[in-house]
C-alpha cells in the first residue's frame, strides 16, 4: 500500500517533467538581437571609452548581424547619459559604456543622483583595464 501511494505521484512527475521543459524552450523564438541595439557612452566622443565602444560594437554587429549604434551623452560626471540608460526598458537593447565610477563613487560624491546605481543597472562585462601612470 505504501509503495503504491508513492509510486503514482513519482510516475506522474516523471512523465510530466519533459513537457514542462519543452514549453520553456518554446518561448525563446527570436534570437537576440532582432533589432538595432543602442549603446550609450556617457563620456565625450573621441575619448578612450568612445573609441573602445566603437571597436567592440563594430565586432559585435558583425558577429550578431544587427547594428550597434553608439550614442555619446557626455557631461556632469555621467549624470546625463547614465539616467537615460536607467530609464530605458530592461530588455538588453540599451547598453552603456562607462567607467565604474559612475556606478560606484558618484553615489558618495553627489548628494542626489537621477538614478539608483544598485537597483537600475546590471553589470555585463568589463571591456578593458586601463591603468594610468602619472609622471612628474
Amino acid at each position: 500500500m505504501m509503495l503504491r501511494r508513492h509510486l503514482l505521484p513519482t510516475l506522474a512527475c516523471a512523465l510530466l517533467a519533459p513537457a514542462a521543459t519543452t514549453t520553456a524552450w518554446a518561448q525563446a523564438t527570436t534570437p537576440y538581437p532582432d533589432r538595432p541595439v543602442k549603446v550609450i557612452v556617457a563620456l565625450p566622443a573621441g575619448g578612450s571609452a568612445d573609441m573602445i565602444a566603437r571597436v567592440v560594437t563594430q565586432k559585435m554587429a558583425a558577429e550578431l548581424g544587427q547594428p550597434f549604434v553608439v550614442d555619446n551623452k557626455a557631461g556632469a560626471s555621467g549624470q546625463i547619459g547614465t539616467p537615460l540608460v536607467s530609464r530605458a526598458a530592461p530588455d538588453g537593447y540599451t547598453l552603456m559604456v562607462s567607467p565604474a565610477s559612475f556606478l560606484t563613487t558618484n553615489k558618495s560624491i553627489f548628494k542626489t543622483l537621477p538614478y539608483d546605481p544598485e537597483a537600475d543597472f546590471v553589470p555585463v562585462t568589463k571591456f578593458v583595464n586601463q591603468p594610468m601612470v602619472r609622471v612628474q
